[in-house]
């Protein structure tokens, strides 16, 4: 079962049954790789549904849950590749990690998050692996220029997005995973 039929699974399961309540939600392990091009340009996918807390559009970075008994790093791998149909060497430096609970069809999820930072050399999006979950949930992805971010007024995923990213554009990746929201 891929991780997207378990979150589904798990959504119509926790409707049928009560699981993945606000109290104790589903938790998914989740790789996510935040991709910049020689452009400085950063890959982020937004959403059909609007951010939970705000009601605005959000962005987030290429991702998804991990398979049974997969690591981090291959899932980060596998998404990226997935969704983008761009093949990394590997998953780069793990720069963040965050939790994060929301909601799907009123099952409650856990997102347990490891982001990683990758260089890219070409800029174009192939979605022929999309899965059917993907398809009707993803409305856009795009290349952000950091001015862009700044003048939005959408929500970008970690939330101090623009905060975080100048170092790693410069080069400069922190010496350990930084908590993140």
């Amino acid at each position: 079962m891929t991780p997207d039929e378990t979150l589904q699974a798990a959504a119509l399961l926790g409707a049928v049954s009560g699981l993945g309540t606000r109290e104790d939600p589903f938790v998914r392990p989740t790789a996510r790789v935040l991709l910049a091009d020689a452009a400085d340009r950063v890959l982020l996918f937004s959403a059909f549904e609007h951010d939970q807390e705000t009601g605005r559009p959000f962005w987030f970075p290429p991702g998804g849950g991990l398979d049974p008994g997969e690591e981090y790093e291959d899932a980060a791998l596998r998404e990226v590749f997935e969704e983008t149909g761009i093949r990394l060497t590997g998953p780069g430096a793990c720069i963040w990690l965050r939790e994060h609970d929301w909601s799907l069809q009123g099952t409650w999820v856990r997102s347990v998050e490891r982001y990683f930072f990758a260089r890219v050399t070409g800029s174009e999006v192939i979605r022929d692996n999309w899965t059917e979950l993907e398809v009707q949930a993803i409305r856009e992805c795009r290349w952000w220029g950091f001015d862009e971010l700044l003048a939005s007024t959408d929500i970008f995923v970690p939330r101090d997005l623009c905060t975080l990213l100048p170092p790693l554009l410069r080069g400069e990746m922190p010496p350990a995973p930084l908590a993140v929201r």
